[in-house]
């Protein structure tokens, strides 16, 4: 682990015991309610598994302090940093939903779940966290949500779990997403058979059991071609590059099942890329690791839009989507930015040195069709009905000011 001069860790928790070593600088570090240690080079640290690591921080004031981890975790932990949820302060009376509502969350031990499960809490609903693995059942029950260990494609198995959650809503973030991007295109038909095949279980399931509204993850960065930034009437873009091309029509066909089924209220959230702590964009992610490896190029003119989001605004505009009217909205912050942009921000923010540039060409050559898509033709969002409609305020980029 390497931390800029200064540089504060987020609190987080890991899914097995952690040793550390400090290899150069002084660290301050904490676990749950025990006092802060000062740590030089040569002295070690310990956290149990579970434990709270409230400080983990950088005392240097110029260069680098390198902290060598070593973390035993389970087989099928999907993250091995898990982000604390933010203790916010209470909202006024008139930020509150109407109603509590029993919620059913599909995928919430995820990047996303985590998150919403906490906001779901501070709101006061009752939350039932669906996984399928030792690792994410930790994970819920530790966000104080009640788990339902269920396969997605085990469909009698789902129903009942559902039918005994009582769900009024049911949020869908399933995914089968690689630790590391460059793993991508190996799990893109897992990913793919989970949304389509056990998210139309899932579905299935929510229609039998009366849940009255659904709630869909989507795609608010696979957008139709055009001039300028898309709004929601915009479809998916269908006819792109071969693996965005195969992405959108996944998220065509999602939004298609939601949105026009009956007896069931529909809502598609096409989130942004995300970004913050447990996402690859966050200076402990895999894509700072890239950057910093500079294997992350400025194809071209790098004119392609990229819409983000802050993983925590992205929760609460989910929670928001409980009670807004039913239809299509587009979580993404105001800051859609070309890659020329955005990359040399982001790599000076992580500390990593300034992207390569490469023609087009050059760039079919290392990563294909699709990376000259993603670094050429991207086209960003707009964000004004969701401002509307779910009151949703996000915070602006976290690197574009580096």
């Amino acid at each position: 682990m390497t931390l800029e001069a200064g540089q504060a860790d987020v609190p987080h928790r890991r899914p097995g015991p952690a040793f550390g070593y400090v290899l150069k600088g002084e660290f301050e570090w904490a676990i749950d309610d025990q006092p802060a240690k000062v740590l030089e080079v040569g002295e070690t640290f310990y956290g149990p598994t579970g434990s709270l690591h409230r400080v983990a921080k950088s005392l240097a004031t110029k260069g680098r302090t390198r902290v060598l981890a070593v973390i035993l975790h389970p087989r099928d932990a999907r993250q091995v940093t898990i982000p604390e949820p933010k203790k916010r302060e209470p909202r006024r009376e008139v930020m509150r939903q109407e109603t509590d509502m029993n919620v059913f969350v599909a995928g919430a031990s995820g990047a996303i779940g985590r998150p919403l499960l906490a906001e779901l809490a501070r709101d006061g609903h009752a939350v039932t966290g669906m996984t399928n693995s030792d690792a994410g059942a930790r994970v819920i029950a530790g966000l104080g949500a009640a788990v339902a260990r269920v396969n997605a494609f085990d469909a009698p198995a789902l129903e009942r779990a559902l039918r005994e959650s009582r769900a009024e809503v049911l949020i869908d973030e399933l995914t089968a997403l690689p630790q590391h991007p460059s793993e991508l295109a190996a799990a893109a038909a897992g990913d793919r058979e989970l949304r389509l095949e056990g998210g139309g279980n899932l579905h299935r399931a929510a229609r039998a059991c009366g849940v009255r509204r659904y709630v869909q993850q989507s795609s608010g960065f696979f957008l139709e071609p055009g001039s300028g930034l898309a709004d929601e009437s915009e479809g998916l873009a269908v006819d792109a590059s071969p693996r965005v091309a195969a992405s959108a029509r996944t998220y065509a066909e999602l939004e298609s099942r939601v949105l026009n089924a009956e007896g069931i209220e529909g809502v598609a959230l096409r989130y942004g890329f995300f970004y913050g702590p447990g996402t690859w964009y966050n200076p402990d992610g895999a894509a700072a690791d890239q950057a910093r490896k500079q294997e992350l190029v400025i194809i071209g003119a790098g004119e392609g839009v990229w819409s983000w989001v802050h993983i925590e605004d992205a929760a609460v505009a989910t929670v928001a989507a409980l009670t807004a009217p039913p239809g299509v909205y587009h979580i993404v912050d105001d800051d859609p930015s070309p890659v020329s942009r955005w990359l040399p921000a982001f790599a000076r923010w992580v500390g990593a040195p300034p992207p390569p540039r490469v023609t087009e060409q050059e760039g079919r050559e290392r990563g294909g069709e699709d990376a000259v898509y993603y670094a050429t033709k991207l086209r960003g969002a707009t964000n004004g009905k969701a401002r509307r409609l779910l009151r949703f305020a996000p915070r602006r980029l976290q690197w574009l000011d580096q």
